[in-house]
């Protein structure tokens, strides 16, 4: 198999936290992988004015910037999705987005692999 690698974009708060969390001395010992697994961290904040202004822009909201800002009703990391081309490797040629509150109960091995049937049948696409 192939190896794994979670990408997480976070704002500076979520950032901190989750360095904190994931890059900790953490071993696992009562699960076996068929893969090894990396996890990256982005601190996002940085991008999120240029972020808010595209959205704005191309939605019509005539809104300021501010601190948790919710543009219909979601926040700025609801959005993140739409701008992980801005922040992710160029090496990462498929995706499968995961909101933070989703639970895992099986193997997502079909989902990755009907992703790439897509691709190679219409190229790169957006779905979740």
């Amino acid at each position: 198999k192939n190896p794994l690698t979670i990408h997480i974009m976070a704002d500076r708060m979520a950032y901190k936290g989750l360095q904190e969390i994931v890059f900790a001395n953490l071993t696992i010992t009562d699960i076996r992988l068929p893969t090894s697994i990396a996890i990256r961290l982005y601190n996002v904040q940085g991008f999120e004015q240029k972020w808010d202004s595209t959205i704005r822009k191309r939605t019509a909201v005539a809104t300021t910037m501010v601190k948790r800002l919710r543009l219909y009703g979601h926040t700025m990391g609801t959005w993140y999705r739409l701008f992980a081309a801005d922040v992710l490797p160029p090496t990462v040629e498929t995706v499968v987005y995961l909101d933070s509150d989703v639970v895992i109960m099986a193997n997502l091995e079909n989902v990755w692999t009907q992703q790439q049937e897509i691709e190679r049948e219409r190229g790169p696409v957006l779905f979740y």
